[in-house]
């Protein structure tokens, strides 16, 4: 236990930051971290990758763009990630909420590998 006290006190700490900060967006604004260009890109390339997990579509072209789009391309930039694998667990109609739980949760993860390499 000794030995990880400074990583899980370096993945509490932004799990606490981002946490208010999520709550107080809910509570003031009504919205989340998914504002903006997370509705534009990150929910329909979410939503195409749910339905490659579970349908068994194409991971090559998808059709689900305005004329279709390279699904290749999408995959390696924003979906490449082990961690996405989260969003099986919360469903094709509650996407929005899963990219804000790997949101935080990257950025625990992010917090606990720098503080192993900073050590």
């Amino acid at each position: 236990m000794k030995r990880i006290k400074h990583v899980l006190f370096s993945m509490l700490v932004p799990l606490v930051i981002v946490g208010l900060v999520l709550v107080i967006s809910h509570i003031f604004c009504g919205v989340g971290l998914t504002a903006n260009d997370c509705f534009e890109q990150y929910i329909p390339f979410f939503s195409s990758y749910y339905d490659v997990l579970t349908e068994g579509d194409s991971i090559f072209y998808s059709l689900t763009g305005a004329m279709g789009y390279d699904f290749w391309s999408v995959f390696s930039y924003y979906l490449a990630c082990p961690l996405n694998f989260v969003i099986l667990l919360f469903g094709k109609d509650n996407i929005v909420y899963a990219v804000e739980f790997l949101i935080v949760l990257k950025i625990i993860v992010s917090g606990g590998t720098f503080s192993i390499y900073l050590k």
